[in-house]
C-alpha cells in the first residue's frame, strides 16, 4: 500500500517535528552523553553501553519487551528520544518502525488513537496489524501514569507485531510485578514464556543527564 508506506515515512518527519517543538529535548540531544547500563541496580554490577544493548535487543533479542529503569533525572526520556532517531537512521522497509510515546501526555489513549492522530485511518491501522508490520514502541514514563495496569491491555497492543521499550522510575515496580505489568496479555491471561528484559541506567552515570 503506497499510501500507508508514505504515512510510515511521515512518522519520522513527525518525530522530528515533535522534538523541534521541545527546546529542552533539542538541547538535551545536542549534548547527549552516552549512558551505561547494568543488569542490577547497584554500583558493583558490570557496566555496558546502553545504546548498544538497546540496538542488540531490537536486532536480535527474542524478548518482546525491554524495561529501562533509572532514577528521576537519569536520562530515561532523552534516551528514548535518542534511540527513536537512531533506529530511524538505520530504518529499511520491513524493519521495526520506531514510535516514541510519552505516556504522561497520552493518558487514556491506545496506540490506535496515537496513530490516528498521526494521520492513519482505522482501516490502515487494521491493515498494519493484519499484515504484521513490525513496530518498536518506545513507551516513556510508565510511573507517570500513576496506575499499575498491564500495558498490553491499557494500550490494546496485542494485535500489533511489536517490540516494546519501556522506561520507568527505579523502584516504582517490584521485580515480581514486571511480567504482570509489562508482559504480553491475552484477554487477561499472561502468555507463558513471554520475557521482559531488564536494564538499569548505571547510578554512576545519572549525574551526566539533566533532562528526564
Amino acid at each position: 500500500n503506497i499510501e500507508i508506506d508514505g504515512k510510515i515515512k511521515g512518522l519520522h518527519n513527525k518525530s522530528i517535528e515533535d522534538i523541534n517543538c521541545d527546546h529542552s529535548v533539542i538541547m538535551g540531544l545536542k549534548c547527549f552523553t552516552p549512558l551505561k547500563g547494568t543488569d542490577h541496580p547497584d554500583k558493583k554490577s558490570e557496566r555496558y553501553d546502553l545504546q548498544e544493548a538497546i540496538e542488540e535487543f531490537v536486532a536480535n533479542d527474542q524478548s518482546s519487551a525491554l524495561l529501562i529503569q533509572g532514577t528521576s533525572g537519569s536520562g530515561k526520556s532523552l534516551m528514548g528520544r535518542h534511540m527513536e532517531q537512531v533506529i530511524w537512521g538505520k530504518y529499511k522497509s520491513g524493519h521495526g518502525i520506531p514510535l516514541f510515546v510519552s505516556l504522561s501526555q497520552n493518558k487514556g489513549k491506545t496506540i490506535d488513537d496515537i496513530l490516528k492522530a498521526k494521520g492513519f485511518t482505522a482501516e490502515e491501522i487494521n491493515e498494519l496489524k493484519d499484515n504484521k508490520v513490525p513496530f518498536i514502541f518506545i513507551l516513556d514514563g510508565y510511573d507517570e501514569l500513576n496506575e499499575k495496569k498491564n500495558m498490553y491491555e491499557m494500550m490494546l497492543l496485542n494485535r500489533y507485531s511489536c517490540q516494546i521499550i519501556y522506561t520507568c522510575r527505579s523502584q516504582y515496580v517490584a521485580d515480581i510485578e514486571v511480567p504482570v505489568l509489562f508482559g504480553k496479555s491475552n484477554q487477561g491471561r499472561r502468555t507463558i514464556g513471554q520475557k521482559v528484559k531488564l536494564t538499569f541506567i548505571n547510578p554512576l552515570d545519572e549525574i551526566s543527564q539533566q533532562i528526564l
